[in-house]
């Protein structure tokens, strides 16, 4: 009857919960699981009068705030607020009405997943990403907003209707649909020098990864091309596969065509390494690829170069040094430059 509600353990709802625009806080430092597919119109959990709480929610069910409700999740120094799912590895879900830009701090998430793709939590620089979260962002800096399109294999005629996952420092993703063919990320803080991996998720036909190293600004034109992985820069002189190796972190996406090994690059089979003209790629490690295209300058510094496919060079430069460059591709290898 909209009378507020305070909540010191669980919460399990296995029939109905009608919120009635009341809200429901939970307090105290004892465990609360949040079990049920519940409707909630003001969600409070504060840890600033009792001290650090950990809230669990059902995994694979759905917290929903409803329009025009509040979701409140804060914690303080010495009062850590942490988040996880009542099945480990398995996503708990929260559908929020709008993204969450401020006043989500000193929080420990795990396991979380934020239904509506065009919405995100940012969570303060205090606050701990343990893992398995998607459209959670953490991180120190300025909230900052990435823009790119997607394209087919030929880098020309647009895609539609595919899912966008963006990470930062190999941190975990945000993502959302590319109905239109294009994506627009807001509200990711940014640093200068933060490596950011964008990729396309879980489609049947279409794959591709765009790694880039970001100035700390507002970023356009970060475009993902099917089959390929593509490499750029907004601040410094040169991409390296330790730049590579940071952005990606401990994912384990499948649709993450590259892995990076002891300094070492490798490049999935059947997917292009393309270098865009004025950039440079400046190894520090081997690097092993099928196909290859070159349009600005690849610097081997002298670690080999091992290509299984076709090799591009027409109309960029590369410079080996004294390293070794093998083609050893099983069938016929095309050589342009």
């Amino acid at each position: 009857n909209g009378k507020a509600l305070t909540i010191y353990e669980d919460f399990s709802n296995t029939a109905t919960f009608t919120h009635n625009n009341n809200t429901v806080t939970f307090r105290g430092t004892a465990q609360s699981d949040i079990t049920g597919n519940n409707t909630f119109y003001n969600l409070t959990i504060d840890t600033n009068t009792d001290g650090a709480k950990t809230v669990r929610f059902g995994a694979s069910q759905t917290q929903t705030i409803a329009s025009g409700g509040t979701l409140t999740l804060t914690g303080y120094a010495g009062k850590i607020l942490t988040i996880r799912s009542t099945g480990d590895g398995t996503r708990s879900i929260l559908d929020i009405p709008a993204s969450i830009t401020s006043g989500v701090d000193y929080v420990d998430v795990k396991d979380s997943k934020i239904d509506d793709a065009n919405y995100t939590i940012t969570a303060g620089s205090n606050s701990t990403d343990s893992g398995n979260n998607i459209n959670w962002i953490f991180g120190s800096g300025i909230a900052r907003t990435i823009s790119g399109s997607l394209y087919q294999s030929n880098r020309t005629t647009k895609l539609t209707n595919q899912t966008v996952k963006l990470s930062v420092n190999g941190a975990s993703p945000v993502q959302q649909t590319a109905s239109s063919g294009d994506f627009t990320f807001s509200n990711i803080v940014l640093s200068s020098g933060d490596k950011i991996l964008v990729w396309l998720d879980d489609d049947a036909t279409y794959e591709g990864n765009t790694i880039t190293v970001s100035d700390g600004n507002n970023l356009s034109g970060l475009n993902i091309y099917a089959s390929h992985v593509t490499i750029r820069y907004e601040t410094g002189s040169s991409i390296t596969n330790a730049n590579l190796s940071t952005a990606k972190g401990t994912l384990t996406d499948d649709d993450i065509k590259y892995s990076v090994t002891g300094g070492n690059l490798t490049v999935t089979d059947n997917f292009k390494f393309y270098i865009p003209a004025t950039y440079t790629y400046a190894s520090g490690g081997t690097i092993t690829v099928d196909d290859i295209e070159i349009d600005g300058t690849l610097n081997a510094n002298s670690n080999d170069v091992t290509v299984s496919g076709d090799w591009d060079n027409s109309s960029g430069s590369y410079t080996s040094g004294n390293n070794t460059t093998t083609f050893n591709g099983s069938a016929k290898q095309t050589l342009t430059s």
